[in-house]
């Protein structure tokens, strides 16, 4: 028996959507230098930009790069390959393996912004073996 009802009735009329200012669903980027944190591991290849890093667990240091272009995310794979990493997928996630860091490579595009964030792990840890050189291939 809701003969004469609508969507609107029950939602206690319209919203004008107009009225209220845009609102971004994600964070800007933190802000970066044009120099490469001293403590950032030199074996692993960055593309040119704006870099913010912070530290996570176990030693590892997270990168953003922005003031970059989408290119740069193709850039960033041929220094990987340059460099003598071994191009990987660790946990669904694109990485790259070397002798002494594995680093996953992510990417957020943004309206008017462009990222790249590298994870940094070294290949050992404190109280833990090395990390396997080369991932098997399950299936």
């Amino acid at each position: 028996m809701l003969s004469g009802c609508s969507a609107d009735d029950l939602q206690g009329g319209k919203v004008v959507y107009s009225s209220y200012p845009p609102v971004s669903m994600l964070p800007s980027p933190p802000p970066g230098s044009p120099v490469l944190p001293s403590a950032f591991p030199r074996d692993v290849p960055v593309v040119k930009g704006l870099y913010a890093k912070r530290t996570g667990p176990g030693g590892t240091q997270i990168l953003t790069v922005t003031g970059v272009t989408s290119d740069a995310l193709a850039d960033a794979r041929k220094l990987f390959a340059a460099a003598g990493f071994q191009p990987q997928t660790f946990v669904g996630q694109e990485a790259f393996l070397g002798s002494a860091h594995l680093v996953l490579l992510s990417s957020e595009d943004l309206p008017g912004s462009f990222s790249i964030t590298y994870t940094v792990t070294p290949m050992t840890m404190p109280g833990i073996g090395s990390i396997p050189t080369t991932i098997p291939k399950l299936f």
